[in-house]
């Protein structure tokens, strides 16, 4: 770490020692149900005709259950999250002949966090944990195929409050997401009469997420808002035999290299037990 970076978190630090502690406590566990309206961006690094895209806007359902260990020093949060039968825009080629193609795919998301968090002063929480994501995907076509992305991930961010009152909390939360143990299953068996399924490795790239919480607190309820941006990569997989869609003789499929952004907004009711 750069000495101007360590200034300036050391510099935060102290400036969140120094201000009063005026926060709306919670203990015991808090449960929560919510939405992430999501714009999703999905573009493989690949040049045209080759590469595809996929475009969606769409809903998530989101259940979330807190620990809150020592009042509000220390929590553990278990978030669950999914989508199913969301229509995307596909822009790319077909795998067997290069040629463009547009269509309508149909794609699901589901998503499991572990998250520790810690209270270090009234204005800066630090939290790290652990994760698992799920994306399948539809390519539309004739007869069409399924892919299957999984992968963990390890979210480790910080949490600054400008302002806090009982009530009212504002702030930012900025945090990095390696990845591991990526994996893409292709699926042909349950659309090609005698079709070969494949799978590959995903190469292992950092993200990150950019969110600004505004939160209201009320008796043992709490409305958590939150506008957010997220940033990922996946790397190229390695190259394996598939004779449904790469039938020539010496040729295989592989998994390109491919970003994807995320932004919108999320908004969780919680109840403290």
């Amino acid at each position: 770490m750069s000495n101007s970076v360590s200034v300036f978190f050391m510099g935060l630090l102290c400036w969140g020692l120094s201000l009063p502690a005026q926060a709306f406590e919670k203990e015991g566990f808090e449960l929560g149900v919510g939405s992430r309206l999501t714009q999703f961006n999905y573009n493989e690094t690949l040049t045209l005709p080759a590469k595809s895209s996929e475009t969606a806007t769409f809903a998530t359902i989101q259940a979330d259950a807190r620990y809150h260990v020592d009042k509000d020093f220390l929590f553990f949060e278990l978030k669950y999250e999914f989508a199913v039968d969301v229509a995307s825009n596909y822009n790319g080629a077909v795998l067997t002949t290069g040629a463009a193609a547009t269509a309508t795919d149909s794609l699901g998301f589901a998503n499991y966090e572990l998250i520790a968090n810690a209270t270090l002063t009234p204005w800066m929480n630090l939290y790290l944990g652990a994760a698992y994501r799920i994306w399948t995907r539809y390519i539309a076509g004739s007869p069409g195929y399924n892919e299957i992305y999984s992968w963990s991930y390890f979210p480790v961010g910080a949490q600054f409050w400008f302002w806090k009152t009982n009530e009212w909390e504002f702030g930012t939360d900025i945090s990095v997401r390696p990845t591991s143990n990526g994996l893409i299953q292709v699926i042909t068996s349950a659309t090609y009469s005698g079709g070969q399924d494949s799978q590959m490795n995903l190469g292992s790239v950092t993200g990150y997420k950019l969110a600004f919480p505004v939160n209201y607190n009320w008796s043992k309820f709490s409305l958590l808002n939150s506008l957010w941006y997220e940033h990922s990569e996946i790397g190229q997989s390695n190259l394996v035999t598939n004779t449904t869609l790469a039938p020539k003789t010496g040729t295989g499929i592989y998994e390109p290299a491919s970003k994807t952004d995320q932004y919108g907004l999320e908004v969780l009711l919680t109840y403290n037990l």
